[in-house]
């Protein structure tokens, strides 16, 4: 492309890759970027997990509902600060977004004197 796209093309792009039925790669070459750009567009504006306002609103709630009866108990004096409502049940909503996994830390190796090396075995020398 000639131009510089705006945020929102970025965004519409790449929420209709989801609904396209394409690979990431087909779709990319289609709108002549790469699918490395069109995964980090989708990871910025077009998440696979967005969270609706009620999931955020229903978790706020509950968020909310806990903190009281951590308050109240404290307010009390038993000094136990224990959740409101049913302790057994345990609710679990998807996040908003998917975590990334960490990145590895390169492997350590130990020399006969003790002293601890990195491996830098995968760095290019010049």
């Amino acid at each position: 492309m000639g131009h510089r796209l705006t945020n929102e093309a970025r965004a519409a792009i790449a929420r209709k890759w989801r609904g396209s039925g394409q690979t990431q790669a087909v779709f990319a070459a289609e709108h002549n970027i790469t699918d490395r750009t069109l995964r980090a567009w989708l990871n910025r504006w077009a998440p696979s997990h967005p969270a609706s306002p009620e999931v955020v609103r229903e978790l706020v709630e509950q968020t909310i509902e806990r903190l009281r009866g951590l308050v109240a108990n404290r307010d009390a004096g038993d000094g136990k600060p224990t959740p409101s409502g049913d302790v057994n049940t345990v609710e679990t909503v998807p996040p908003a977004v998917p975590p990334r996994p960490s990145p590895a830390a390169p492997p350590i190796h130990s020399t006969p004197a003790g002293v601890v090396a990195w491996d830098m075995g995968n760095i290019a020398r010049q």
